[in-house]
């Protein structure tokens, strides 16, 4: 059975097969089940470790204390593509390991603090998943213990760690980094987000409550093309940028030619009286010298 890594005796530290000497003089063992390893560095396959009594051990416990001992070593980095629509990324500023389940016989992976880019924080429970998933009940169970902590699983795949040059390295970038999704994230437990009105969707900065995304999130066509700021939908500019549209004193954005109609203001299509009138006419029908509200006078 093939060991993608195994625990120094001398080092006092997991280490991968490019780390250590080649066959016993390796000096490691399984923490599974503390027998020996053999380290093999052949030229025809992956190197990787193998037990020396050919046991049916596959090592899957040692990759899940690794996990551990780095999230332990990872307060004040960040940690990014959560997977989550509101914000996608945090940095640790506090963990605590095996930590009692309340109302339950059972231990948490990990606790998580984390900072968000607002400059508040969010506790989170990481779960470890190396090749058992987690099932319904114990969902449920956790699910219940922390109805307001959202509950994430952390999906490590061994077969990642053949050929690394260093096991701890390789284990950092996969949890904190997770290029090209090589380490899965999987909510067990969703939450609503208690700070999506005010956190942007798309980048996670911090936006006004009315607004879905921050400003630089917003799409072009709803900023002016001169000064970047708010326009209104239909307009190539604000109202201080347009050449042709102002602002009326009750509030409307009128065009400086067409007038006021509720203020009267006169325009193209406002009287001086106020009243409405066509463009191609000096003046409404009630205003007309020649109109026929004159004819019907005399007659």
């Amino acid at each position: 059975m093939k060991i993608p890594l195994a625990w120094s005796l001398h080092l006092n530290r997991f280490v991968s097969p490019q780390e250590v000497e080649r066959g016993l003089k390796c000096r490691c063992i399984c923490l599974d089940c503390t027998q020996k390893v053999i380290c093999k560095q052949g030229e025809k396959k992956v190197w990787h470790f193998a037990h020396q009594s050919n046991s049916d051990c596959r090592g899957e416990g040692m990759i899940h204390r690794l996990a551990k001992d780095v999230l332990e070593q990872s307060v004040g980095k960040r940690i990014l593509r959560l997977g989550l629509r509101e914000i996608d990324f945090g940095t640790i500023c506090k963990i605590d390991l095996e930590v009692p389940m309340p109302k339950a016989d059972k231990r948490i992976d990990a606790g998580v603090t984390l900072l968000l880019p607002n400059g508040e924080t969010q506790k989170v429970v990481l779960e470890v998943c190396v090749s058992n998933p987690k099932s319904k009940a114990y969902i449920r169970d956790m699910s219940t213990a922390y109805k307001r902590t959202p509950i994430l699983e952390l999906i490590v795949d061994p077969s990642l760690f053949f050929g690394a040059a260093s096991a701890q390295q390789a284990m950092q970038k996969l949890l904190l980094e997770n290029e090209n999704n090589s380490c899965p994230r999987k909510w067990l437990y969703r939450w609503k987000y208690h700070l999506s009105n005010r956190v942007c969707r798309k980048c996670g900065k911090e936006k006004q409550a009315k607004d879905k995304t921050c400003w630089d999130c917003v799409p072009r066509r709803f900023k002016c093309q001169k000064c970047n700021g708010r326009k209104r939908p239909g307009h190539k500019y604000c109202l201080e940028c347009s050449p042709t549209h102002i602002e009326c004193d009750c509030g409307r954005i009128i065009h400086h030619e067409h007038g006021c109609l509720p203020c009267g203001i006169p325009g193209d299509y406002v009287c001086e009286c106020g009243n409405e009138k066509g463009k191609d006419y000096e003046s409404c029908y009630n205003c007309a010298s020649f109109g026929y509200g004159d004819y019907e006078a005399q007659y």
